[in-house]
């Protein structure tokens, strides 16, 4: 028994001990302050979701001495499991980045070919009328990049403890931030933000000047979504 448990993986030893100890995912966020959402994360090994290391780092201590078991152990098989993760992921990037490298280089092809085409086979006329419309088009786009720029809206995040943050603007892919007591950031958008905070009480938020209430404990992932 001892040398199957010696194979599992983190999260998976970590489920097996809290179903063997007869305690659900709520008993365990009740007795260690680790929310819900973050123990699923770590059951699930989803790194890709987790928070930094030296968080994930631990909240693993707190869960492992909940169980009874060594922390030491649950923290190396931890590294183990995201050293694993990161190959893989490299593996994964390298592949993608020689497809890009070649369909770049096909695309410029196929750009230069159009090029020549279309300088061999057509005359270029340039006329009053068409200067004027391109003053007008350019007084246009100007105008169009104003009022965008007057519709922005903005996110003003100042940490009031160390912590993590992941945001997505606008339904872009996620970026993450880690910031120091007294860090802050401001940010555009022209439609939303979805903010994960890695503590409910380590940030002061602001949205369009004004200031957002956040809700929760120390150490408690908070997620916030504006407007």
């Amino acid at each position: 028994m001892v040398e199957k448990e010696a194979n599992i993986s983190f999260g998976s030893y970590l489920r097996f001990k809290r179903i063997q100890n007869e305690l659900t995912v709520d008993k365990i966020s009740e007795y260690t302050n680790i929310s819900t959402d973050v123990i699923e994360l770590i059951e699930n090994e989803d790194h890709k979701n987790l928070p930094e290391e030296v968080f994930v780092k631990g909240f693993l201590r707190l869960y492992a001495k909940e169980l009874g078991i060594d922390e030491n152990e649950i923290v190396s098989k931890y590294y183990t499991n995201l050293t694993k993760y990161r190959n893989a992921l490299k593996a994964d990037i390298s592949i993608i980045k020689y497809d890009k490298d070649f369909w770049k280089r096909i695309i410029s092809i196929v750009l230069v070919f159009a090029t020549l085409v279309y300088v061999s086979t057509q005359i270029l006329f340039v006329t009053e009328d068409s200067e004027t419309l391109d003053q007008t088009n350019v007084k246009i786009t100007k105008k169009k990049e104003i009022k965008k720029e007057k519709n922005l809206l903005e996110l003003k995040i100042k940490a009031i403890e160390d912590t993590w943050l992941k945001i997505i603007i606008d339904d872009q892919p996620h970026k993450e931030y880690t910031l120091s007591t007294g860090d802050s950031i401001v940010l555009k958008a022209t439609k939303s933000y979805n903010v994960m905070i890695g503590s409910a009480t380590s940030v002061v938020i602001s949205f369009n000047g004004k200031p957002v209430a956040t809700y929760g404990r120390t150490g408690q992932i908070l997620n916030v979504v504006l407007p």
